[in-house]
């Protein structure tokens, strides 16, 4: 059978003989799991005129093709779809196989050696198959690929389902409610590490990397992910890659409508709790929030335009109310705080298009459109009593709106060149526009008082707007790919793809930007007072009292077009080198650029990453497959990091500057100021943009993934697939804008240059020498190279380590057995001093993810005193998570439960370690600059005692990272009840889905800075800073005609 000299024992070698082809499948039938094709694959008996005709009713699809040399066949570039393989002698049907082809995996159609000797009358093609399970068995790939289709996942407990909460029902994946922000974590990387398709089109936003724009979850035909082992095809994705499928229309004409009620708040829309802090003082009302009832309605229509070979697919959501699903999120229709009622409504209207044309056989052409428009406005009443709704008045004191608008458009080309030859193109363009209409303008002084023992008692003294602003974010990409089967054991795939991320905003900051505070007195009367570091009152020469008022200036200004361009290349092997055996044996080639604030280059560079696999189909049958795959993979600098680059004329600003003062004038404006304390921020540097390597030192890199994995899937029975993997990678070199430059002027000092200019902050790969232009001897000396050793700086390098076992169940619904089950199971040990591309250690309350490193700043990172004692237990060092998703079809019943099912869920997150973080003990003395002084991300707590006792900083204590204590585990169970029932051609459903049934309110983070940015007490340490999200139903109504 085999030209190898590689031999297995006898009864495998039958078992090969009547099974499919192996691994080998993979030397001529290559897929990419983002793609919008899949293929079909399997094995022909030998003899003459026997050929496999693959067969597609719903569009007209036909085509035949041979088996190779060792018995071998394989079809690429299918829409997906249910398709017919018959096995032909001579031009007649002697076996035939259905099966369902999914986008971005291979089907298998087996057939015996021996098939159909005795088979009569097989020409039907009314066969339906049965779906593949989630983690399907796919010996052509070493990859392992989690799918998703419509039916079930319409069938789950999901409530608006789309790329994130679908990729989130693996148990390797972390997403709940909780200071993490709403993005999936795949095997321990953050949030931002991950990429999103639609269509083989790169959609994430790459201003920050994270998530992107909703499509509808009607639209999708499936969702599928990649969190591990991803072959040479893919770039920058150090977390996991989610990629959507949009549904195509076919020769049937079909319509539907999707109705999706969520209730107001109540038994079925509850509550968060209110959260307060040390003092009992409220601080989040959130039992007060109200929520509107929402109808989500989304209308389709799919069909032929030429029959057999145009086809379309249609589909508009209007959301005429609260529940906006655009980029704005969801937010409460009413909200009470400590000064106002304020009344939200969030508008979404949303169009896409889905076109197919079937040139000829094995070439097709798909065009993919999407619009989508978002309105959210904002009115505030004033409230008389703080927290209470009875006192609002009923005069507007404020109102503010934004618009999003949201374009979309890809087009894919695949084409089979020639028998052993093909190639698969795509390109695409997405944008989005904010904009900003405040009801006063920059010429009204934007002035607020904010409480420091309470975040959410902030009141607004004068409304004007804190700035003009405007964003345009636009992405465009193109990707081609070749497939070369060079002979029946070897199959090369080369390719290249470009993206290029560019973004135009405007930010013009009201020039009386205001914000009054005043020293903490949480502990007493009597409790110590300092402002910006400093406890000296400068006009008396005394302390500051307790409770002194103070009042900060903020200015960041923002006119920038910048862009962060990409490139790669890739080439890889697919070598099968014995029987039932795949080697894969690739690399690709990236190159990461960004641009200054006038679109400039100022940064390049590329890796070069290798990429190996090995699958070993054991049995020759797809039902036992062992494989392992290692590599590395690079990500590039989100857009947002190139703002360092500055303003033409002087460089990046973003400052804070504290006063006393002595009076109050007109709008609220302070008068009688005196400054405390140095400027907090980057104030910027006239020459900042003048050279484009300027404020990026020679030594940065781009971030950086080692990977490694060992796996088995085992077939059990017709329909259940159970898979384990173990799984580590070791993050490195990430970079970072260090902050720190009164360490670097002290060391130009301490070498004789005491008259040196630095330009600003620097991107820097923490743990590697600094090398800069400095101007040495002055303002009007020359740019000189200059290197700072990392032995003076003091850096560690940052290291991510994970190791991980994944444990998985999967049943496929059938006719026969009408249930689907995905079960999953992961035990994590994630541990280094940086979380990733964004980062979960600090946590204020206000702001969700407290520093973002994907957004150019991760105060955690922009001095070396604040990595003393960062080593430790990770974020997502969560050591136990389980999941369970399904449901049951009461398909066998011949009475009214025939339209039944039950459905449900069950998740289990063990609790993950909690920090403790405060000032750095030693502000201004190199290791942490002065103008850090309010950065509160050294882990120098003292004891809990001693910090209730007015000393919250601790100059001996390290609680290192992780070790402070344990979030509580979270558990939840949500219910899906629905019903199927049909009229002629119309198809109904009606689902009750319910998440979090029993209600469970867990805490998922503690505020855990002990210190205010006065470094005081915090009043808030160790509250609740999030809950598991509270009990929310939905009724869902779907109605098809076909």
């Amino acid at each position: 059978m085999s030209k190898y000299q590689f031999r297995l024992g006898s009864s495998l070698r039958a078992s090969i003989r009547i099974g499919l082809w192996a691994a080998a499948a993979m030397t001529s039938s290559a897929v990419f799991a983002q793609g919008i094709t899949g293929g079909v694959y399997g094995n022909l008996p030998t003899g003459k005129g026997v050929v496999a005709e693959v067969i597609n009713p719903a569009t007209g699809y036909d085509s035949t093709v041979r088996a190779d040399a060792n018995g071998h066949f394989s079809v690429t570039g299918l829409m997906p779809g249910q398709y017919v393989v018959k096995l032909m002698r001579d031009g007649n049907v002697v076996d035939q196989r259905s099966v369902v082809v999914v986008a971005g995996s291979n089907s298998a159609a087996i057939f015996a050696a021996s098939a159909g000797e005795n088979v009569k009358n097989l020409n039907s093609v009314t066969v339906t198959a049965s779906q593949p399970p989630v983690n399907a068995i796919d010996v052509t790939t070493s990859e392992q690929v989690q799918t998703w289709n419509a039916t079930d996942v319409n069938r789950l407990p999901l409530l608006n389902a789309d790329l994130l909460n679908v990729a989130s029902m693996q148990s390797n994946v972390t997403s709940i409610t909780s200071s993490h922000g709403a993005a999936p974590q795949f095997n321990g990387a953050s949030g931002t590490e991950n990429r999103y398709f639609i269509n083989e089109f790169n959609m994430t936003d790459m201003q920050q990397g994270a998530a992107p724009d909703k499509i509808p979850n009607e639209a999708f035909a499936n969702i599928s992910t990649v969190d591990g082992g991803m072959d040479a095809k893919y770039g920058s994705a150090m977390g996991g890659v989610v990629a959507g499928t949009i549904k195509q229309g076919s020769n049937d004409f079909k319509a539907g409508v999707d109705l999706q009620f969520t209730p107001p708040t109540g038994g079925l829309n509850e509550n968060g709790k209110n959260t307060y802090n040390v003092n009992g003082s409220l601080v989040s009302a959130n039992q007060l929030d109200h929520w509107s009832p929402s109808l989500l309605q989304d209308y389709w229509v799919s069909g032929p335009i030429v029959k057999d070979k145009v086809f379309f697919y249609l589909l508009g959501e209007v959301e005429p109310n609260n529940y906006g699903q655009g980029v704005q999120g969801s937010t409460p229709t009413t909200t009470y705080n400590g000064q106002y009622e304020t009344l939200s409504e969030n508008r979404n209207k949303q169009l896409l298009g889905n076109f197919t044309w079937d040139i000829a056989t094995g070439h097709t052409l798909n065009v993919f459109f999407d619009r989508q428009l978002n309105n959210f406005t904002s009115s505030q009443y004033p409230l008389a009593t703080p927290y209470d709704p009875s006192s609002a008045a009923s005069s507007l004191q404020n109102w503010s709106g934004n618009a999003w608008r949201s374009r979309m458009l890809v087009a894919n080309y695949h084409g089979q060149i020639t028998d052993n030859f093909s190639v698969s193109a795509m390109v695409g363009t997405s944008q989005q526009d904010f904009y900003q209409y405040p009801q006063y303008g920059i010429n009204v002084p934007y002035v607020q008082s904010v409480n420091p023992d309470n975040p959410n008692d902030t009141k607004t003294l004068s409304n004007g707007a804190s700035s003009n602003y405007f964003l345009r974010y636009r992405m465009m990409g193109s990707r081609i790919d070749f497939t070369w089967d060079v002979t029946d054991n070897h199959e090369i795939t080369f390719g290249g793809e470009q993206y290029s991320p560019t973004m135009a905003q405007s930010n013009i900051p009201n020039p009386n930007t205001w914000t009054y505070s005043y020293c903490s007195t949480a502990l007493g009367p009597n409790e110590a007072c300092s402002i910006n570091g400093q406890t000296i009152n400068p006009l008396t020469g005394k302390a500051f009292a307790p409770g002194t008022t103070y009042v900060t200036e903020s200015y960041a200004p923002r006119v920038y077009y910048n862009s962060s361009p990409t490139y790669g290349f890739y080439l890889a092997d697919s070598w099968h080198f014995a029987d039932n055996w795949t080697a894969y044996i690739g690399g690709r080639y990236d190159n990461y650029a960004m641009t200054d604030n006038i679109n400039v280059k100022m940064y390049s560079k590329g890796n070069a990453t290798p990429r190996l696999g090995v699958a070993w189909d054991v049995h020759g049958d797809s039902s036992l497959k062992i494989g392992a795959t290692a590599g590395e993979y690079s990500e590039g600098i989100p857009l947002y990091f190139n703002a360092y680059g500055g303003t033409p004329g002087q460089g990046y600003i973003s400052t804070k500057t504290t006063y006393i003062y002595s009076g109050v004038g007109g709008g609220s404006v302070p008068t009688g100021l005196t400054q405390v304390g140095a400027v907090q921020g980057a104030a910027g540097a006239g020459l900042h943009y003048l050279t484009a390597g300027q404020f990026i030192s020679t030594s940065a890199q781009n971030a950086k993934l080692k990977q490694f994995s060992v796996y088995a899937q085992q077939k059990i029975g017709d329909n259940w697939v159970a898979g384990a993997t173990l799984f580590t990678s070791e993050l490195t070199g990430l970079p970072n804008i260090d902050s720190n430059t009164q360490q670097l002027q002290s060391y130009l000092t301490s070498k004789g240059y005491p008259n040196a200019v630095l330009l600003g902050q620097y991107l820097i790969t923490p743990g590697k020498d600094i090398t800069i232009p400095v101007q040495l001897n002055g303002a009007n000396s020359p740019l000189t190279e200059f290197t700072f050793p990392n032995s003076y700086i003091g850096y560690p390098s940052l290291r991510r380590r994970i190791y991980q076992l994944d444990l998985t169940m999967d049943h496929a619904y059938s006719d026969s057995e009408p249930y689907y089950l995905s079960a999953s199971y992961t035990w994590r040990h994630e541990f280094g001093n940086t979380d990733g591309t964004t980062s979960y250690a600090s946590y204020q309350g206000t702001q969700g993810v407290a520093n973002t490193g994907a957004t150019a700043y991760d105060g955690g990172l922009s001095a070396a005193g604040f990595l003393q004692g960062a080593g430790g237990n990770l974020a997502d060092d969560i050591p136990s998570t389980f999941k369970v998703f399904g449901y049951y079809k009461f398909a066998h019943q011949d009475n009214f439960l025939r339209g039944l099912r039950v459905g449900g869920a069950l998740t289990y997150y063990a609790g993950g370690p909690v920090n403790c973080l405060s000032v750095y003990p030693a502000n201004g003395t190199g290791a942490v600059g002065s103008n850090q002084t309010g950065n509160a991300n050294a882990y120098y707590c003292n004891t809990l005692q001693n910090a209730l006792n007015g000393n919250p900083v601790s100059s001996t204590i390290l609680y290192t990272r992780g070790s402070y204590a344990r979030l509580p585990s979270t558990k939840q169970v949500d219910l899906d009840i629905g019903y199927d029932w049909a009229l002629g051609k119309n198809a109904f459903s009606l689902d009750l889905k319910v998440l979090n049934l029993f209600n469970s309110q867990t805490v998922t983070s503690y505020i855990n800075q002990m210190t205010n940015g006065n470094g005081q007490f915090n009043a808030n340490f160790m509250q609740p800073g999030t809950f598991q999200a509270g009990r929310t139903g939905q009724l869902v109504f779907r109605w098809q005609y076909d």
